[in-house]
């Protein structure tokens, strides 16, 4: 899984903004998405991410692993990520 090369994004103060060029949308990223979308661009796989997600919030396993698909597929509709 990685950042698609067909969007550009920007980082400002801790939030990510994304631009798809194809059909002119910005996306902004809510500080949980920009820390999954970072953690993505680093190659984090989505078991060190939920690790990470886990050791930074206060959430449950199950909980998170959940919301973490859910998101991943949600950047992969959107044309964010490629698998």
């Amino acid at each position: 899984m990685k950042i698609s090369d067909k969007i550009i994004w920007r980082e400002i103060d801790g939030e990510i903004f994304i631009i798809d060029p194809s059909n002119e949308k910005i996306h902004e990223l809510n500080e949980t998405a920009s820390f999954v979308f970072k953690s993505i661009d680093k190659g984090l796989d989505r078991k060190k991410i939920s690790e990470k997600i886990l050791s930074n919030y206060d959430a449950d396993k199950r909980t998170v692993d959940k919301d973490l698909e859910d998101l991943i597929s949600e950047f992969k509709d959107k044309g964010i990520i490629d698998e």
